[in-house]
Order: C-alpha cells, then sequence, then structure tokens
C-alpha cells in the first residue's frame, strides 16, 4: 500500500449539547492534525427531569429557563475564546468549530497518552512528569476528576512555559 492510498486516521468526540431544553448527543470527527472533517447531532431527546433541573415556584414546577441554557452557551464560547478555538454560530443557535489553532492541538495531543508527544521544544519534559503523575493516580484507570485535575494543571503550564502566555490563576 502507497502512502497517497492510506486511510486518514480520524479521532470521533462524542459531546452533549442542551439546546432549547433538548439533550442532543453531537459527533465531531478529527483528522490525525486535530482539524473538524464533520461536526453533526446524532440524537436528540428532551432533558430529564430532575430535582437539579428544576425550579419550584408557589407550587408549581418550570423546567429551567432558556437564559440557564444561554448561560451554559456563553461558558462554552468563553473556553473556545481562551483556547483560541474559531466558531460560528447557526441560524440554531448551535456552535460549529471552524478552526482549531496549531498551540490547541499540540496540548490535546500532549495530553493523549496514546499519541506521541508533540515535536515542541520543552514539551517531552513535561510529557514525562505529566505520564508519571497520570501512572501515579492509576494510569488508563485513573478517576475522571483527578486526570481533569492533572490535564489543567499541565495545560496550565504549557502555556505559561512553553508558549508563554501569560496565565490568570
Amino acid at each position: 500500500m502507497t502512502p497517497e492510498n492510506t486511510a486518514p486516521k480520524i479521532r470521533s468526540i462524542f459531546v452533549y449539547r442542551n439546546v432549547n431544553n433538548r439533550r442532543t448527543k453531537w459527533r465531531m470527527d478529527l483528522d490525525e492534525h486535530m482539524n473538524v472533517l464533520l461536526e453533526s447531532p446524532i440524537e436528540e431527546r428532551p432533558l430529564p427531569i430532575t430535582p437539579n433541573n428544576l425550579k419550584v415556584n408557589n407550587n408549581t414546577t418550570e423546567v429551567p429557563s432558556a437564559v440557564q441554557n444561554q448561560e451554559h452557551i456563553e461558558r462554552y464560547k468563553k473556553s473556545l475564546d481562551e483556547r483560541g478555538i474559531a466558531y460560528k454560530v447557526n441560524e440554531q443557535g448551535q456552535i460549529l468549530i471552524t478552526n482549531v489553532p496549531q498551540r490547541e492541538k499540540d496540548i490535546l495531543q500532549f495530553l493523549d497518552l496514546d499519541k506521541p508527544c508533540p515535536e515542541v521544544p520543552g514539551m517531552a519534559a513535561l510529557r514525562e512528569l505529566y505520564t508519571n503523575e497520570i501512572n501515579g493516580v492509576g494510569g488508563a484507570s485513573c478517576p475522571p476528576c483527578q486526570r481533569n485535575t492533572i490535564q489543567r494543571k499541565y495545560r496550565y503550564l504549557i502555556n505559561k512555559d512553553i508558549y508563554n502566555i501569560p496565565q490568570n490563576v
């Protein structure tokens, strides 16, 4: 098989979005360079009614308002803006990722222990520390809460020490 005939390696990421009080599962297909190839909804269903998403007012129960959904969307946009990820909002209010900067691609590759460390000066030493820290709390069976804390720590270090981006603590 020649190099031009090899199929691109595609990674799929699944996320849930709440739009108009409906929970929608989305699929994003990314190539090996973390470019978004396809983003589309997979399934849609009403949000479950639980004590966490209900408010009681005069003996009546109301589903959270569109204002709360808007707050969630604004937090998501802020996160994308902080990471330099370009997006657009379509007519339905859905956020569509249009471009992921190389710095963010490098960070995502760094955090994925199944991928080689990006060839960025200074990142290999940090990757070794990151790998040791993840393995120290259980490796592949590391609880998501601990993994997320460690990933936030190394995202901060990469931005501060490698890309010289000032960080708010």
